[in-house]
C-alpha cells in the first residue's frame, strides 16, 4: 500500500537476462544495482537517489553493458578496463614481499652474529 506523493520507480532491469542494470554514484564512485529514491520536495525535480555508501543523494550513470550477460543497453557508461593498475599493482606487491624478506634474512643474520658471542 502506498502513501499520496510517494513516488514508485521500477528499476531497470536487462530484458536478455533480468538482472536490475547497474548504475554507479557519481560522487563515490559505488557501483549497485539499486539505488534508493531519495527524497525531494519538488516533484518537478530530476529524480535523484539516495547512495548508501557515501550518506549522499547523487545523480547516477547507468553502464552501458548487463553486467551478468552482457547485454547492450545502447547508452551508458562504459567503465575504462584497469588492466595496467592490476598489473603494476602485481608487480609491486611482489617487490614488496621480496624486500620483506631480504630484510628478515638480513635481521636473521644480524642475530646470529649478535648471539654468537
Amino acid at each position: 500500500m502506498t502513501t499520496e506523493g510517494e513516488i514508485i520507480e521500477i528499476w531497470p532491469k536487462c530484458p536478455e537476462c533480468g538482472a536490475s542494470r547497474q548504475a554507479e554514484c557519481l560522487v563515490c564512485g559505488n557501483a549497485t544495482d539499486f539505488f534508493p529514491t531519495a527524497y525531494q520536495p519538488d516533484e518537478q525535480a530530476e529524480a535523484l537517489r539516495f547512495c548508501p555508501d557515501c550518506d549522499d543523494v547523487a545523480q547516477l550513470r547507468f553502464y552501458r553493458r548487463c553486467h551478468r550477460c552482457e547485454y547492450d543497453f545502447g547508452d551508458g557508461y562504459t567503465p575504462p578496463l584497469r588492466v595496467e593498475e592490476q598489473e603494476h599493482e602485481s608487480k609491486l606487491a611482489w617487490v614488496l614481499l621480496l624486500g620483506l624478506i631480504a630484510g628478515l634474512a638480513v635481521l636473521m643474520a644480524y642475530f646470529s652474529l649478535l648471539f654468537r658471542r
